[in-house]
């Protein structure tokens, strides 16, 4: 079994690992693979989702897969200004609905999607990353430090020249355990 995480924001990513009972060694040999979510060039400086490149990425995961999918909702900026503006907001939006169409999609065509899932962070967030100290508002800094313990041998960077770590690509791993745990009864 293949277990699949997606974490679908343009800076998110889809994660897989073919071998998980051995998911603790290194991932190279067993076939734990990470990569930032397909996107291309809008207009001079915006970045929109490569559907297409999705699709093939989701087709080309070996299979049979059971795949979680981060639960996307809006955020609203607040007082302090977190959260999401209006256009970003309808495309993180555009991403979820396209994660689900194409997993729908792989599915229905009978290809290799044995079962699916929507997983809302919090949901997620209160089974992986326990033993991290982390406070409210510090979960993407959380997932960071439990996806380098559980996946030490994969790097998180989006590209070669990426000098921070990025969450999307941690999260994604850390969906994929999740969805594992699931499968396995271990999942709370």
């Amino acid at each position: 079994m293949t277990f699949v995480g997606i974490d679908p924001g343009l800076s998110g990513a889809v994660a897989w690992t073919l071998n998980p009972q051995y998911i603790s060694y290194d991932p190279q040999f067993y076939g734990t693979h990470v990569l930032p979510t397909p996107t291309m060039a809008k207009g001079k400086s915006g970045r929109q989702y490569d559907m297409q490149a999705c699709w093939d990425l989701l087709c080309s995961i070996p299979g049979p897969m059971f795949v979680c999918l981060e639960h996307a909702q809006a955020m609203p900026p607040t007082v302090r200004g977190r959260g999401q503006g209006a256009s970003s907001g309808f495309n993180f939006g555009v991403g979820y609905g396209m994660w689900q169409m194409g997993i729908t999609s792989v599915l229905r065509n009978g290809l290799n999607v044995s079962g699916w899932q929507i997983v809302h962070p919090k949901t997620w967030h209160k089974d992986i990353p326990k033993g991290v100290p982390h406070g409210p508002g510090e979960t993407k800094s959380a997932s960071i430090t439990v996806a380098k313990r559980l996946f030490g041998g994969v790097s998180l960077k989006r590209t070669a020249k990426c000098r921070k770590d990025c969450d999307g690509m941690a999260d994604a791993l850390l969906l994929a355990e999740y969805g594992r745990r699931i499968h396995e009864g271990k999942a709370n």
